[in-house]
């Protein structure tokens, strides 16, 4: 018998991505990679590495190690000798095909989507050093505001001490040491090993109060996260040499609009709804915005172009916006030269990050998207129709 260690159901509760080294030059080494891909229509693991050791200029290690930060952005993901490209890459392999020579829409319409993924990725912590404009101080001081807040939101509606223990682990945060030291003992062995004697009394009832624990985020892990987030909020336009910019500050008020900012002025970005699902929990038990992908592109756009987003789908250039989609769909399919064949459907997370990077380089108004695809699939004469992809939105169809 083959015993399988199932992976944490609980990490969606927390936004913040790991320690690693790699992490700096985002928006160059992701556009690289992205060339790479997009004029090979594939990458494997030996492109990868020479472009890690000859165009990044790093050591054979970084091969590894940019590759685990790129897998948390869903860029790409190694598995042993194999590489497979994750649906971000393809996204903005779109965008670079799409825009081809016009390099400076393109340029804006990456920041689109790398900006989604780090928010999606590393909220938690990313926009508390935005909000703090990286000063050290007040940076502690939101984070462990951020910590607290989520940490009290979610013992109320879990009960169990010992999963309540899992979540403080996943909401908090650890030094560099630490975190790396737990890294090796998990490395040693696939099972946790018990640190006390299995007939020790249990010190905590199962059904007792939550455990209680205070935020402290010590010096050595603000040493760890703030220059490389400084780094990314430069290579995203957020922020310049004598503070946020005009972008930075728009896109922190644009989302504590739909929720993400707390009374402390910290930032919480919770799980998204259909996420929450899958722990039988509800935003509403959490006192928490209900939040999807497409909100968060929607604050995006608004931070950036200023427009509002379309509300209605009556618009001119209707039949205009559904060839565009079919146009996002050919270059989807075109894109892959081992997976174009089998493409079938342009899943809807690939559709909308490319469509708000569309909007948002060429300066148009984002289009209601979601009831665009309610008119079509409803009409008497559909274009397309939606699938269903598990765990997923679904994914459009087309008719010929």
């Amino acid at each position: 018998m083959v015993a399988i260690v199932q992976s944490n159901p609980y990490q969606i509760l927390s936004r913040k991505i790991g320690y690693s080294v790699g992490l700096e030059n985002l928006y160059r080494n992701a556009t690289e990679l992205t060339n790479l891909y997009a004029e090979g229509k594939q990458v494997l693991l030996a492109d990868w590495e020479r472009l890690v050791t000859e165009t990044f200029n790093r050591n054979k290690e970084a091969v590894e190690h940019i590759g685990n930060f790129f897998a948390e952005l869903n860029l790409i993901k190694i598995y042993g000798k194999e590489l497979h490209v994750l649906f971000a890459l393809d996204v903005l392999s779109i965008l670079n095909r799409y825009f081809g020579e016009a390099r400076d829409k393109y340029a804006e319409s990456v920041r689109v989507v790398l900006l989604q993924q780090i928010l999606e990725r590393d909220g938690d912590i990313f926009l508390n050093c935005l909000a703090a404009c990286f000063e050290r101080t007040q940076c502690r001081v939101f984070l462990e505001s951020m910590i607290d807040f989520k940490w009290k939101r979610l013992t109320a509606v879990i009960p169990n001490p010992h999963i309540q223990a899992k979540v403080w682990e996943l909401v908090s945060v650890r030094s560099p040491a630490a975190q790396m030291g737990k890294m090796e003992r998990a490395k040693s062995s696939r099972f946790e090993t018990r640190q006390t004697s299995p007939f020790e009394r249990r010190q905590v009832s199962l059904f007792g109060s939550s455990i209680e624990r205070k935020a402290e985020v010590p010096d050595s892990y603000l040493d760890k996260i703030l220059p490389t987030r400084k780094g990314w909020a430069k290579d995203l336009d957020l922020m310049g040499d004598s503070g946020l910019s005009s972008f930075g500050a728009e896109i922190l008020d644009k989302l504590a609009a739909i929720g993400l900012r707390i009374p402390s002025g910290a930032y919480v970005f919770w799980s998204y709804s259909a996420e929450l699902v899958s722990l039988r929990i509800s935003a509403d038990q959490l006192d928490a915005p209900s939040l999807t992908t497409w909100e968060i592109l929607q604050a995006i756009s608004i931070a950036r172009t200023g427009t509002e987003p379309e509300t209605s789908d009556e618009r001119d250039d209707y039949d205009a916006l559904v060839n565009l989609i079919r146009t996002i769909y050919q270059l989807y399919r075109s894109g892959s030269a081992t997976r174009g064949s089998i493409r079938h459907q342009l899943p809807l997370y690939v559709l909308k990050p490319v469509l708000c990077g569309i909007c948002v380089a060429e300066k148009r108004t984002l289009p209601p998207i979601n009831e665009v695809i309610k008119r079509e699939i409803t009409g008497l004469t559909r274009r397309f129709d939606v699938t269903n992809i598990r765990g997923t939105e679904g994914a459009l169809v087309f008719r010929s």
